[in-house]
């Protein structure tokens, strides 16, 4: 399967494409099913701004956001899409280990 298929799978089973219509599923469906090269320019048009996305970013126990300019795709979407459920969000990589070390902090404050 390629990484597109991988990551249009993913984010079927992550609901992703639930605000989009079934429009947008369907065609990452067939995607999957037939691979991404058999779609057309205009289906895959409607799939490409699913496949590279920007890192919304975190911001650290002040309130202050890092403005991540990161954009993600490749293995690095896949991976991220995947953590969303623990992150609430689709992160880039940099950015769930800054939002680990801000849990990892509180924690120790929590427990002196």
């Amino acid at each position: 399967m390629t990484i597109e298929a991988e990551i249009l799978k993913a984010l079927i089973e992550h609901d992703h494409f639930n605000d989009e219509g079934s429009m947008a599923e369907g065609i990452a469906r067939r995607a999957i099913d037939k691979g991404y090269d058999s779609l057309t320019a205009k289906q895959q048009a409607v799939l490409d701004p699913h496949l590279k996305m920007s890192c919304p970013g975190v911001s650290d126990p002040g309130e202050n956001h890092n403005e991540c300019p990161r954009l993600i795709d490749g293995a690095e979407l896949l991976s991220a899409i995947q953590a969303s459920s623990y992150y609430g969000e689709i992160l880039c990589e940099h950015c769930r280990e800054e939002s680990d070390a801000y849990t990892a902090h509180w924690q120790r404050i929590q427990a002196e």
